[in-house]
Order: C-alpha cells, then sequence, then structure tokens
C-alpha cells in the first residue's frame, strides 16, 4: 500500500486531529513530491528520444518510394551521428541521445539488408545490432538502454532457435544442446546484470529482472515442449 495513503487515513483519526500526533511534514500532502520535477524531466526527455527515432523510423518506411537509396542511408547515418555526438558531448542528454542511435542503428542495419539482399537471417540482423550498440550501452550505464539491448539479444538467440532448431512444440533429442546453448546464453546475460558487475555495466534492477523474466519465459516453453513431446 502506498505510504501516503496509510498516513492520510492514520491521521483523519479524530483523536490524533484534536491531539495534533502527527508532526506537520508527515501530513502536508498537498505539496510536490520530492524530485518529481527531476524525475518528469527524465521521463519526457527519455519519451522524446524514443519517439523521435522511431518516428523516423516509420517516416523513411512511409515514405519509400518518394526518396532515393541514398537519401535514406543518409537520413538514418545523420540521426545515428548526430545522436552519438550529441549524447558524448552532454552529459544532461547523454543516456535520451544513446537511445536514439541504438533505434537509428537497428534502422540502419534492417535497411542495409533490406536494401543489397545479403541474405543474412533475421537472427544475424539482431545479433550484429546487440553487438554494435553493446558499447552505447556501456557509454550510458542506464537501464534505459540495456533493457532494449537485452529484447534484442534475447531475440536474436531466439530467431536463432527458429532457424537452426526448429523451435517449436514438439522439442527433438537432436536439437538439445542448441537449446541448451540458448538457455546458456540466458543465464549470462542475467549474470552479466547482476550487482557484482553494476560497477562496470551500470545495469541496475529493472534490467535484471526483464532478463530474469525472459529467461524464465524460455525455460518454460522448453520444459513445456517437452512435455508436450512426450
Amino acid at each position: 500500500m502506498n505510504i501516503r495513503c496509510v498516513v492520510a487515513r492514520f491521521a483523519s483519526h479524530p483523536s490524533l486531529e484534536q491531539q495534533g500526533a502527527l508532526a506537520p511534514e508527515l501530513t502536508d500532502f498537498h505539496g510536490e513530491p520530492l524530485h518529481a520535477a527531476q524525475w518528469l524531466l527524465r521521463i519526457t526527455a527519455l519519451l522524446a528520444a524514443a519517439l523521435l527515432g522511431l518516428s523516423l523510423i516509420f517516416w523513411v518506411a512511409a515514405n519509400w518510394d518518394l526518396f532515393g537509396r541514398a537519401s535514406h542511408f543518409l537520413l538514418l547515418q545523420t540521426l545515428f551521428s548526430g545522436s552519438c555526438l550529441i549524447g558524448i558531448r552532454s552529459a544532461t542528454a547523454r543516456i535520451p541521445m544513446l537511445l536514439t542511435a541504438m533505434l537509428a542503428m537497428g534502422a540502419l542495419f534492417a535497411y542495409f539488408s533490406q536494401t543489397y539482399q545479403t541474405s543474412s537471417d533475421p537472427w544475424q540482423l539482431f545479433a550484429a545490432w546487440a553487438i554494435a550498440s553493446l558499447p552505447l550501452c556501456l557509454a550510458a550505464r542506464s537501464d534505459v538502454l540495456w533493457m532494449p539491448w537485452i529484447l534484442v539479444s534475447f531475440s536474436a538467440s531466439t530467431l536463432w532457435l527458429a532457424d537452426v532448431a526448429a523451435y517449436r512444440w514438439d522439442i527433438e533429442a537432436m536439437y538439445m544442446p542448441h537449446y541448451a546453448a540458448s538457455l546458456l546464453l540466458s543465464v549470462t546475460l542475467c549474470g552479466a546484470m547482476t550487482p557484482f558487475v553494476t560497477r562496470w555495466t551500470g545495469a541496475r534492477a529493472w534490467s535484471l529482472r526483464l532478463a530474469i523474466a525472459l529467461t524464465t519465459l524460455m525455460a518454460g516453453t522448453i520444459a513445456l515442449g517437452l512435455l508436450l513431446g512426450s
């Protein structure tokens, strides 16, 4: 339960109101919460960065036939380079700008793969995105980048299973090494998000929770597939 609701209900008791048993600072809930303006500014900046990156990606996709190949690459590369430059130079805008750069990097990889038809599998695209964006996450040292990075990494692992191990409900014994390797990678990612390596990664509790949740989901799916297969 919210501590503010508890204290408000406690302070509304008639005997306490008459005796003034609670200090004024405990019963004053009409003021602004502590650090509200600071957190509101951060959340607004992060949402603006995410919407900026996604809006450009959607805009390029919607106007695919109106621009040439060079224009598409120029837009995506400009967004990526500009976001990285601003993120490096400005400590205040570092996290939002690096998030925008991470989104632009994924769009750039996807556009390159679609334009030149590299015949690469989808998991290779996500794997390259995860590896290339790792320096951005280490530079930001924030869950804001680590959480999407975890999603990209787990997507690469799942798509790899779908490609090489026929990821489906009826799991065959010959594919168990592939499932074991994917689970080992998932557990490794969970270990990389633990407080023991926070001094190097900067990852906090939310990244660890997301990694554990996705690992549990993967392990549960594999276990359910083994159960249905037998």
